[in-house]
């Protein structure tokens, strides 16, 4: 699998989120905006370019939909 593929779906505002090199990041925007998928997209980032286990990841989300697809 090609890693950049992932970024491919995504805007320019959600491809700084998910590549950015801090450690934690916050994203605020509006419903339907692509938060989830930026959120889940930041997970493989850092989990296929940067090599983080995964248990070292926390993601939070507030929505029943967002834990579903996450």
């Amino acid at each position: 699998m090609n890693v950049y593929n992932i970024l491919d779906q995504l805007n320019d505002k959600q491809q700084e989120a998910v590549t950015s090199n801090d450690q934690n990041i916050l994203v605020l925007s509006g419903a339907g905006s692509g938060k989830t998928r930026a959120l889940v997209n930041r997970i493989l980032w850092l989990q296929l370019v940067k090599k983080y286990t995964p248990w070292s990841i926390m993601a939070i989300t507030f929505t029943n939909k967002a834990t579903s697809v996450m």
